[in-house]
């Protein structure tokens, strides 16, 4: 005879049987047999490629089933629901062991089935991935199930934190406000505030195309390679990547001329291939010199023998500082003059050589608002008399020049005397006498007339 019995999980050990056969004439026998009815043990482990990454890594599991039993497991089969927050998921099989057909239907994945049986101590494994983009920052939970027909269920969970750069940018101008001839710059500076590494950190800043300007990389960080071309500043690129809390920065400067004058606006922008955007603006007012000069006589009208004397003032009524300031003044050389300064403003050098008073140079400066003045004078003769003309002129290397001009007339004396007798003849006895006159018939005052 021949008897049979299914097992279940619950029939894992020795199963012992004695039979006995009895005669009527002859007595009895026993038989023993004995089955060992060896369970599977099932297990599962899910590992994540990598605990930790950066938005716009990729992610990934390995999923094991394993059997740590004595017995053959059945129908092993292992079922995971994918994640499918946070958003920017797309999940796929790299890899699964031969024998083990895996398949992803409806966000779920799916490997073995009812005819999958695993040895003892052999494994099955499958390996998903899934990009990630700046929409997944946060935990990824996953938890996957494996059962088998003849032993029972098995779960495991992993979790994966996607970290999320957080690009800032930051443009400061050297200084808000310059004068014109002034160099002007800015710092521009890329920042990641996020967990996550920034990606791909590319910096664009259209520069100002402001008259005067000339725009050069004074500097940049380590790890940022940046170049100007056809006025656009780039720096960085898709192999750029920025760490949590660190920066990249770039420094960029320009000459500036009196064309420059008025704001000088900038805006920079950065993006990045797992985060997004961000952009700075910053303005350079570049304020302009206004070199004007007068030139005024002591006197108009002075008479021959008089001393004459100018005062030359060059002025800035510009908002910004003018540099460079010198003043030229070829001093007259009419007959009879000689020229020397009397007194000259503070911080003025001035000079006379070769008939011609120089004031300043290329070091000198004159604020807004501010004046510079120098007095000449020189004394006259008879063979000065006519107009004394006089022309200055004043150039600065940041705004231009401006020119003032004075005239003195110095008016000679026209000395005349007369002698007129009372009478004559007379007779003797009677008194004579004359009458002197000196007359001055010249437009100008006679000094010192002594008869």
């Amino acid at each position: 005879v021949h008897v049979t019995s299914p097992t279940t999980a619950a029939s894992c050990g020795a199963v012992h049987n004695t039979a006995t056969v009895a005669t009527s004439n002859d007595g009895t026998a026993t038989a023993t047999a004995r089955i060992e009815v060896l369970c599977a043990r099932i297990a599962l482990t899910k590992t994540a490629d990598k605990p930790l990454v950066t938005a716009g890594d990729q992610i990934g599991y390995q999923i094991v089933v394993s059997n740590h039993g004595a017995g053959r497991a059945h129908g092993v089969t292992m079922t995971d629901t994918l994640p499918s927050t946070p958003a920017g998921l797309s999940w796929r099989i790299a890899s699964a062991s031969s024998g083990w057909t895996c398949q992803i239907s409806g966000g779920t994945l799916t490997c073995g089935g009812s005819t999958t049986s695993l040895a003892p101590g052999d494994s099955l494994r499958v390996h998903i991935t899934s990009p990630t983009t700046a929409a997944s920052c946060g935990t990824v939970h996953n938890t996957a199930s494996a059962l088998a027909s003849n032993d029972g269920t098995a779960t495991e969970s992993a979790r994966i934190e996607v970290l999320c750069p957080r690009i800032a940018l930051t443009k400061t101008a050297d200084k808000t406000l310059v004068s014109a001839g002034d160099q002007i710059g800015y710092t521009i500076t890329a920042t990641n505030h996020g967990a996550g590494t920034a990606h791909g950190v590319t910096m664009t800043d259209v520069l100002p195309a402001t008259a005067g300007t000339s725009w050069t990389i004074a500097s940049a960080s380590a790890g940022w390679t940046c170049q100007i071309t056809a006025g656009t500043l780039t720096c960085g690129g898709p192999a750029t990547t920025l760490s949590f809390g660190h920066s990249l920065k770039v420094h960029v400067t320009s000459p500036t001329s009196s064309l420059s004058c008025g704001p000088v606006d900038n805006a920079a922008s950065v993006v990045t291939s797992n985060d997004g955007s961000a952009s700075a603006s910053a303005r350079i007012e570049v304020q302009c010199a206004a070199i004007e000069l007068t030139k005024t006589a002591d006197e108009t009208q002075v008479s021959a023998g008089d001393q004459i004397g100018y005062t030359i003032t060059a002025t800035n009524s510009g908002a910004g500082t003018a540099h460079g300031v010198t003043m030229t003044d070829p001093l007259p050389a009419t007959a009879g003059t000689s020229w020397t300064i009397v007194s000259a403003s503070p911080g003025w050098s001035c000079a006379i050589a070769a008939h011609v008073l120089t004031c300043g140079d290329s070091g000198t400066t004159l604020p807004s608002g501010d004046s510079l003045s120098v007095h000449v004078t020189s004394p006259t003769t008879k063979a000065t008399c006519g107009t004394v003309d006089n022309s200055a002129s004043v150039v600065t290397t940041n705004d231009g020049t401006a020119t003032a001009a004075a005239s003195v007339e110095v008016l000679c004396a026209e000395i005349a005397l007369t002698k007129t007798a009372d009478h004559t003849p007379v007779l003797i006895g009677e008194q004579i006498g004359y009458t002197i006159t000196a007359t001055s018939n010249g437009p100008g005052t006679a000094r010192d007339v002594t008869m």
